[in-house]
């Protein structure tokens, strides 16, 4: 990652439950439910399941590493990245916070994403760029 992303100072890696649960039921990432989402995630990344410990990992992950600042690794966990030790773990809580709201919303019968538009509006308001342009 580091390699990958000069930019990065901080890679933090873990196995939130309900992030993962998502990749285990083959479900898709549900990203820009809330705010906190577009803000702090950002598009989110899921990288195919690779055999852990083994190189199959980071070239699992190498061809999301340009572009995203969170990625989940199918069946088994997460790799978030930021500028600042802080920044990596906030997108980590952040990440399942996320899950946790998709699946308490699915529970009580759907979870339906921010628009486009909703999402800019969020990202504009937070200082951030446009998605697409990093």
């Amino acid at each position: 990652a580091y390699r990958a992303r000069p930019e990065i100072a901080a890679a933090v890696h873990a196995h939130p439950l309900t992030a993962v649960a998502l990749t285990v039921a083959g479900l898709p990432w549900p990203g820009d439910l809330v705010p906190e989402a577009a803000v702090t995630l950002g598009p989110v990344a899921v990288a195919p399941f690779a055999v852990p410990g083994t190189a199959a990992v980071p070239a699992s992950l190498a061809p999301f590493l340009p572009g995203h600042d969170v990625l989940l690794l199918a069946r088994h966990g997460a790799l978030c990245l930021g500028g600042t030790v802080a920044e990596a773990v906030d997108r980590m809580e952040t990440l399942e916070r996320v899950a946790r709201i998709a699946l308490m919303a699915r529970a009580f019968g759907g979870a339906a994403p921010l628009g486009a538009e909703e999402v800019a509006a969020v990202l504009r308001a937070a200082g951030r760029p446009p998605r697409g342009a990093r």
